[in-house]
């Protein structure tokens, strides 16, 4: 699972044209505030029987060029002036918890595991290189 980035000033936005189901590119009225970061999540007409969740995977001024449908949602097709908000999905919280809750895979080479550690309490920790 690849990072997603995130922004706190995000302004919502609208298509400034009409996308089938299987467009890739989303011409926006504005990007004020998204990430600057790539990618990125994206939910169009939110709170709609239309919703959809996007991936934004680049940047080209107002066109946004994405992965469709994700987060179990469906790539379906959105009206010129469709609501587009950043926002987070499930797999956001879920990819959290599983990360958390992960006992078996250690991904965190950059920390002395407590394993590692013997000795009482106030012991110095030394190494060799």
């Amino acid at each position: 699972m690849p990072r997603r980035y995130y922004s706190s000033t995000a302004v919502e936005t609208t298509l400034t044209a009409q996308v089938s189901n299987s467009a890739t590119t989303l011409p926006v009225a504005s990007t004020s505030g998204f990430p600057g970061s790539l990618p990125y999540t994206l939910i169009l007409d939110e709170g709609t029987v239309n919703e959809e969740i996007v991936t934004v995977t680049a940047v080209a001024s107002l066109n946004l060029t994405v992965t469709r449908g994700a987060d179990g949602t469906t790539a379906v097709s959105h009206s010129n002036g469709a609501t587009v908000k950043h926002g987070v999905s499930a797999r956001d919280f879920d990819e959290t918890n599983a990360h958390v809750n992960d006992t078996t895979t250690d991904v965190h080479s950059q920390y002395v595991l407590k394993s590692l550690i013997s000795g009482s309490k106030g012991a110095l920790i030394s190494s060799t290189g």
